[in-house]
């Protein structure tokens, strides 16, 4: 559910709903700002646990509402947030197995 359940949702709620929202009134620069710190509140508490943590999730979702923005396209966000959550659990998985052994 990480890997394709999670960013389904969100960028459907994020990018799909709330930047257009946002940038109709502010505009494409604000808009990103807005959702992207919106999306990384949205990841408490682990954002606010470590502060690299927060600032990672904070500057991919810059990306993805850049990417959105520029595209107009939701799937490409959908697909750039699975990918990153995908490397992210994989990496996970694997310094697990390491670590065990």
């Amino acid at each position: 559910s990480v890997v394709v359940v999670a960013p389904f949702t969100e960028e459907v709620i994020f990018r799909g709903f709330l930047y257009p929202a946002v940038n109709r009134y502010m505009g494409i620069h604000p808009a990103v700002f807005v959702t992207s710190a919106l999306f990384t509140m949205a990841h408490q508490p682990q954002a606010f646990q470590d502060v690299i943590f927060a600032l990672t999730i904070f500057l991919l979702s810059l990306m993805i509402t850049y990417a959105r923005a520029l595209s107009g396209s939701t799937v490409l966000a959908i697909f750039l947030h699975l990918a990153y959550n995908l490397i992210y659990v994989t990496v996970g998985v694997v310094n697990y197995i390491i670590m065990r052994f």
